[in-house]
């Protein structure tokens, strides 16, 4: 299944591996880096795509508008959910959440609101479903600082 939305992507100009999108605007990786990588083996673990896909289900859900909010920092929610549950102690890198949305079927787009330039991180059509308590934690540090 990732092959496949690779080779989609890649016809999109979209460089995608666990880091984000190596064309992106602000990508630290570049694309004969990615090219390597693909070369020397799969750019995605399919059981930890799997998980985070169904992660994802239980955490967004897909709406018609943009969410504000790009992947880089929707990702947060699918590690709490899953640290939550006990099931995963690990960092859900960029573009493995990417790769998950995509294929739990979020339409997305690898360009900021603001700007049509491409970027390493993508926004999706989503909205959280699920409060974490750092989304708590957050929100009362950005109240109280007010």
């Amino acid at each position: 299944m990732c092959d496949e939305i690779l080779l989609n992507l890649e016809k999109q100009k979209v460089l995608l591996s666990e880091y984000g999108n190596h064309n992106g605007a602000g990508s630290l990786c570049d694309s004969l880096e990615y090219w390597e990588d693909k070369e020397n083996g799969p750019l995605f673990d399919d059981e930890k795509v799997a998980l985070i896909a169904d992660y994802s289900q239980m955490v967004f859900e897909k709406t018609g508008r943009w969410n504000e909010k790009n992947s880089y920092t929707l990702r947060h929610s699918v590690e709490e959910y899953g640290q939550e549950r006990e099931d995963i102690d690990w960092y859900v890198p960029n573009g493995l959440f990417i790769m998950a949305m995509i294929k739990s079927g979020f339409e997305y787009k690898f360009e900021s609101l603001t700007s049509k330039k491409a970027q390493v991180a993508a926004v999706f059509k989503c909205k959280l479903v699920r409060e974490y308590p750092l989304h708590q934690r957050r929100r009362k540090i950005v109240s109280n600082a007010n």
